[in-house]
């Protein structure tokens, strides 16, 4: 039996500040997915290349079929593991300070993932010994100015924000052994594309910020803010866009090089507006415009095969009736 609590206590220090803290336990959601895997059967993928309109259907022709990858049946469900989870350890702060009557809070988040399923030493057997840690810090300043009477100006307000974090883990699953597809290759090593998840997740987590401001006018039927989002560079990986061939389990695979890269600086500016364009007893219509990604920034979007699109700037217009 599995049991999650969710656990959460808050005592008013003064009437200006408030401490809290919590602990929460959650159970992975990934078994389905072993349950599924467990179904697939054992097979043999080959492709073949077609060349000038040129096939042979002969195994390891030139322009024929060649072995791809492989894949091997298992029965998770015998290993006989225990469902892997987190526990979570939570304190904060928060504080209205005495000037404007603006809210800061500071919050400290500790996640530790124990029993997470990972591959043996033999690489044959799936096991409880995986394990993750995240730690993270996010702090926030808020005040809102309500009933204004400033002309058609009701309600103003502001908030700034700034969050750091940081993570260790070790294989995220024992799905990266069983179906070998695309190869990435890094610091000397050989790596499955979902493998390769396990490195990633112990590079650096930029440093993230916001500033939101939003405004109420004409009864708060017309409201419009904006918002900025910032990024501070970081160290991370790139795919370097070249490619070698490595041996992996007696057959050449092509892999993909990955190299470090530094990430730059980038923001991200937003704005947006709604309108109430009528309201009665029996409900409301609001039309709303944003426009995303004002200044058009790419920032540090990569592109692929499967993702071929960097997203720029977005316009949006909608509708709606509430009944």
């Amino acid at each position: 039996m599995n049991v999650a609590p969710r656990l959460k206590a808050s005592w008013e220090a003064t009437d200006r500040v408030i401490i809290s803290g919590g602990f929460n336990r959650y159970y992975d959601d990934s078994m389905l997915g072993y349950a599924l895997k467990s179904g697939d059967s054992k097979s043999v993928t080959h492709w073949r290349n077609i060349e000038n309109g040129d096939i042979s259907n002969e195994l390891d022709a030139e322009g024929g079929w060649y072995y791809k990858s492989s894949k091997t049946a298992i029965n998770y469900a015998s290993f006989g593991l225990r469902t892997p989870y987190n526990d979570e350890y939570t304190v904060g702060v928060s504080v209205t300070d005495p000037l404007i009557d603006g809210v800061f809070r500071i919050k400290y988040l500790h996640r530790m993932g124990e029993d997470r399923f990972a591959k043996n030493d033999a690489g044959d057997t799936l096991t409880n010994e995986g394990s993750s840690k995240y730690d993270s810090v996010s702090v926030e300043y808020a005040k809102t100015w309500s009933d204004l009477s400033f002309g058609p100006l009701n309600t103003l307000g502001f908030s700034v924000s700034a969050s750091w974090a940081k993570r260790h883990v070790t294989n995220n699953s024992y799905f990266e052994e069983v179906e070998l597809e695309d190869y990435i290759y890094y610091k000397g090593k050989s790596y499955t594309e979902s493998g390769f998840d396990g490195v990633k997740g112990n590079l650096d987590i930029p440093i993230r910020g916001g500033l939101r401001l939003q405004a109420g006018l004409l009864d708060n039927r017309l409201k419009l803010w904006s918002s900025a989002s910032f990024t501070l560079p970081y160290d991370g990986v790139i795919d370097s866009k070249e490619n070698i061939d490595i041996e992996v389990d007696g057959t050449e695979q092509n892999h993909d090089v990955y190299v470090d890269h530094r990430y730059d600086f980038t923001t991200y500016v937003n704005v947006g507006a709604s309108y109430q364009l009528a309201k009665t007893e029996f409900g409301e219509t609001i039309v709303t415009a944003k426009v995303n990604n004002v200044f058009n920034e790419i920032g540090n979007a990569t592109a692929s095969d499967t993702n071929p699109f960097k997203k720029g700037r977005q316009f949006w217009l909608g509708l709606k009736t509430s009944f």
